[in-house]
């Protein structure tokens, strides 16, 4: 292909460059051609692809999908390069799209498992970065949660909770629960004639008025009883509610951190595979290393062959300096 590479030049072709197959494969031969600057064009396809409109991220993926399988006879310069982007790439899509378009950017991962473009445990750690997307390392640790949750920060921010705390709450919950379910079976079984004021103008004697006023007693009880339950069952509940309130918040904060780690970690790496790159690509352009056999041979001279040639009688004189 004619005429060289250039940033300004790939982002030109890449605006012109529809959703067609046939535009995809073109674009994809030029940047093989040029695997030369496999960072520069990893570089720049990752920034466009987070400032790309939704409809065309996927394009973009096609588009590496194209050149990291059909360029691997040729090199895994690109490959490689592409490598460094792809999880924050592929959450980036995957994010927000519909069900269609998540689908496939889920057969791009299978695709490249199945043909070998890389190791099953990376593609399995792309599925994964779909479901997580990664958070920018330089965001703040209070606004993600902010974000998340406005209260997070006034949660996490209170006392911390303790493991066994949070058993003893959850367990004493549980016992209310059972004492109330007991309670509530009981006044499910209480007739409905004890409340009913037919069945109390019918009382054929004192006798029977007697048996009915107990039987009266004994439901109000009953329902005294379970009513306080219910109301020890609300507190229990409540405490649990406030606590896990609390514990949600603290994992939350600590997800963020360790995410935020995670993603300086992923940084440094990208940084180390891009110096590693570097050196390879330094080294093929030194020349070889002086061996044994390149060496000049230099003949040996011995102490009389240097006396015989400084005698006024030798027939060889000196070379001066």
């Amino acid at each position: 292909m004619s005429g060289g590479f250039s940033v300004e030049g790939m982002e030109q072709k890449l605006s012109t460059m529809s959703s067609s197959q046939q535009s995809v494969q073109t674009m994809s031969l030029w940047l093989i051609h040029h695997r030369k600057h496999a960072l520069d064009i990893a570089e720049r396809w990752a920034k466009l692809i987070s400032t790309t409109p939704k409809k065309k991220q996927l394009t973009l993926l096609y588009l590496a999908s194209d050149v990291i399988l059909q360029s691997r006879k040729r090199g895994s310069e690109l490959k490689e390069a592409f490598q460094d982007h792809l999880e924050d790439a592929f959450g980036q899509v995957y994010v927000g799209a519909d069900v269609k378009t998540k689908a496939q950017v889920e057969r791009i991962i299978e695709i490249w498992a199945d043909r070998g473009a890389y190791t099953k445990e990376f593609c399995r750690t792309l599925k994964m970065a779909l479901r997580l997307p990664s958070t920018p390392a330089h965001t703040d640790d209070a606004a993600i949660l902010l974000e998340a949750d406005p209260f997070a920060a006034d949660k996490a921010a209170a006392e911390e909770v303790e493991l066994p705390e949070l058993l003893s709450v959850l367990q004493a919950a549980e016992r209310s629960r059972s004492e109330h379910d007991a309670l509530q079976r009981q006044v499910a079984s209480i007739s409905s004639e004890v409340f009913s004021e037919a069945a109390v103008a019918q009382l054929p004697d004192s006798v029977a008025v007697a048996i009915h006023e107990k039987k009266v007693r004994d439901a109000r009880q009953i329902l005294l009883q379970a009513d306080a339950a219910l109301e020890k069952l609300l507190e229990e509940k409540r405490k649990c509610v406030d606590l896990l309130g609390v514990a949600h918040a603290q994992q939350q904060l600590g997800v963020v951190k360790c995410q935020k780690r995670l993603n300086d970690f992923k940084t440094d790496l990208g940084k180390a595979k891009r110096v590693k790159r570097e050196l390879k690509v330094h080294l093929s352009n030194l020349p070889p290393p002086i061996t044994a056999e390149s060496t000049l041979e230099v003949p040996d001279f011995t102490a009389d062959d240097l006396l015989e040639a400084l005698s006024p009688t030798s027939k060889t004189a000196p070379t001066p300096f």
